[in-house]
């Protein structure tokens, strides 16, 4: 394979496109910003590591506390790129890593019984990374 001797221009995709929708959720309150995981009964919920996977991040805080499983549908981001505070990550050398989430607003690189979230896409500083992340109902990864 020969090195380059001059500049080759190529062409390359746009980020990736977030995507968003709407889930039925469990009969509780979500807050904006939570991890949300899909129970068995097929609604999302702040995120619970007995749960089928990791279905996002709430858009929006909805309280359907009062109403029935399945009756209220969230907002929530499926696949994106989000900036989190990753225990474990220490510097560049974690780009690349899988991201796990233990409950609704910690992230790990730890595996354990824990749900995967997405891979440390940039190291920023400390354990602040930016995470590409998908929901396990669409995710290629």
């Amino acid at each position: 394979m020969a090195a380059l001797t001059t500049e080759q221009p190529r062409d390359y995709g746009v980020e990736p496109t977030p995507l968003d929708n709407h889930l039925p959720m469990t009969a509780i309150k979500i807050f904006a910003g939570a991890a949300v995981s899909r129970a068995s009964t097929g609604d999302v919920r702040g995120l619970n590591i007995a749960d089928e996977g990791f279905e996002g991040f709430a858009r929006q805080t909805f309280d359907n506390s009062a109403g029935s499983a399945g009756g209220e549908k969230v907002k929530v981001r499926q696949r994106g790129i989000v900036i989190l505070d990753v225990v474990g990550v220490t510097d560049d050398s974690d780009v690349a890593d899988s991201v796990y989430a233990s409950d609704e607003d910690v992230f790990t690189l730890t595996t354990g019984s824990n749900l995967l979230v997405g891979k440390v896409r940039r190291w920023i500083s400390g354990t602040t990374c930016e995470v590409y992340f998908e929901a396990l109902s669409v995710r290629s990864i």
